[in-house]
């Protein structure tokens, strides 16, 4: 699990990740976490304590395998904080409201990568990681 590019500079900001309820950690730009759990369903989730909504991802895991996902900030989210930089607290409370965030839909995406993608990125990482 780890949070893709797309945070403005001025809000980079850690993403909390809970699995089951349970928090996994807080990521920032090109960080990751993982958890061993046990086969069965399970629900990844992410969610800022000041956007309304929680972004939830379910998976039936299977013994033995490993799923990549990536937390990535969506479009509305973005368009939220423009409209903060030129309005201030207003325009984010406004925009916030408008963008469409509530139960089950939050700032954050949580997109599920093919094994070979998710491979690949974590070779990406771990190169980034040595330099």
């Amino acid at each position: 699990m780890r949070p893709e590019k797309g945070f403005p500079q001025v809000f980079d900001r850690v993403v909390p990740v809970k699995l089951d309820d349970q928090p996994m950690g807080e990521l920032l730009t090109s960080a990751f976490v993982y958890l061993d759990v046990p086969a069965g369903r399970h629900e990844v989730s992410s969610d800022f304590w000041d956007i309304p909504g929680v972004t939830r991802h379910r998976i039936d895991a299977a013994s033995g395998r490993t799923y990549y996902i990536v937390a990535k900030v969506n479009k509305n989210f973005q368009d939220v904080v423009l409209a903060s930089n030129f309005v201030g607290i207003a325009g984010y409370a406004l925009a916030t409201s408008a963008a469409g965030f509530g139960k089950d839909r939050g700032a954050i995406d949580l997109i599920q990568l093919s094994d070979a993608e998710g491979a690949r990125l974590l070779v990406e990482l771990q190169e980034r990681a040595k330099s």
